[in-house]
């Protein structure tokens, strides 16, 4: 009876373990049928030379390039040449790298990979996402999307009161605390003119260029600069920096020294009046000393007499009525500049059209 409680016993045994290897086998089967299905389409080797950008790299203390890796597969079927690197902005644009090093177009072996150095200043583009895209002289390209560092560097108040002075103007920058950098500010321009560092104080003081200000910073420079020729223009004033990072503003000046709409009589072709208005905020008393005329912009005329006669002050707020003796009636219909100068250096100019 033990005996064949035993033989028993082996025979659950075996059944088991023979069940396991029936499992297992057929698992083994399915696997390989599966596979034989997929495996031709899913791990087919491409037949056409590939490339894939690894990594893409800004940095945020230089703003003026960006570095890509592209890199040639071991599966690429063959060697390939790169030709082209660009960049795809937010607003659709393509933008080509003024140089790029090594220089284009560039081969890459089996398996090699390159890091390329691109020349383009993205500071338009700082926080936000772009897209690197590479060429190929024969096969598929690739892309890349990566974030450029965030530098919020910003004029945040420019003043230009004649008020106060007409020599001198302030320009406020502030650096974001939320940038990723400090910066550090080389050059002070309006209207592409650069103001010279021994004439940018900060607080009275001088300042040594370039100038750091850090994520959260601002500062306030004065620069001292006669910007008369500028009143009642649009003005713009442009902060660069070390890093390549700019701010730019634009600004229109007030008017002190205005003249009014001239009147021209065509039944009094010997003359014609003018008002000349020294504004309240004017930063001086003035004294006009003649008046000329420009048609079409090349021919220069000047009033040969005015009633009253020249030179004549012109007080802060106050006016003057100008009679200026001149024959125009060969200029009907012309375009024409009125130029009213002061021996202050001060001028003001009006250009209209002659009546016909």
């Amino acid at each position: 009876m033990r005996f064949i409680r035993d033989t028993n016993g082996v025979s659950r045994l075996l059944l088991i373990v023979l069940l396991l290897v029936a499992f297992v086998l057929g698992a083994v089967l399915s696997y390989v049928w599966t596979m034989s299905y997929y495996a031709p389409s899913e791990f087919q080797l491409p037949t056409n030379s590939t490339v894939t950008i690894e990594s893409v790299q800004f940095s945020p203390q230089d703003a003026s390039r960006f570095n890509v890796v592209i890199l040639n597969p071991s599966f690429s079927p063959s060697s390939v040449s790169i030709k082209r690197i660009a960049v795809l902005t937010a607003d659709e644009e393509i933008h080509d790298p003024t140089a790029v090093s090594p220089s284009l177009p560039h081969p890459l072996a089996l398996g090699e990979s390159q890091t390329f150095d691109c020349d383009w200043d993205w500071f338009d583009f700082t926080g936000q996402t772009i897209t690197v895209l590479a060429w190929l002289d024969d096969g598929s390209g690739a892309t890349k999307e990566a974030p450029t560092p965030f530098v919020g560097l910003a004029i945040s108040e420019l003043e230009f009161n004649s008020s106060i002075s007409v020599l001198r103007f302030n320009v406020t920058v502030q650096n974001a605390g939320t940038s990723t950098t400090h910066v550090e500010i080389t050059q002070l321009i309006l209207d592409e003119e650069t103001i010279p560092p021994q004439n940018i104080t900060i607080n009275g003081g001088s300042v040594s260029f370039p100038r750091p200000l850090n994520p959260g910073e601002s500062v306030k420079f004065t620069c001292l600069f006669n910007w008369t020729d500028y009143q009642g223009k649009s003005v713009t004033v442009v902060v660069k920096t070390l890093q390549g990072y700019r701010a730019e503003q634009i600004e229109k000046t007030l008017h002190w020294l205005r003249i009014t709409e001239p009147i021209f009589n065509v039944t009094h072709t010997d003359h014609f009046n003018i008002t000349i208005q020294n504004a309240a905020t004017s930063p001086s008393n003035v004294t006009i000393t003649h008046v000329s005329i420009v048609v079409e912009g090349e021919l220069t005329y000047f009033a040969e007499e005015t009633v009253p006669p020249l030179p004549q002050p012109l007080p802060i707020n106050s006016t003057i009525q100008l009679k200026c003796s001149w024959e125009w009636s060969a200029f009907k219909g012309k375009t024409l500049t009125i130029m009213v100068f002061t021996s202050q250096g001060f001028t003001v100019s009006y250009s209209t059209t002659f009546p016909t």
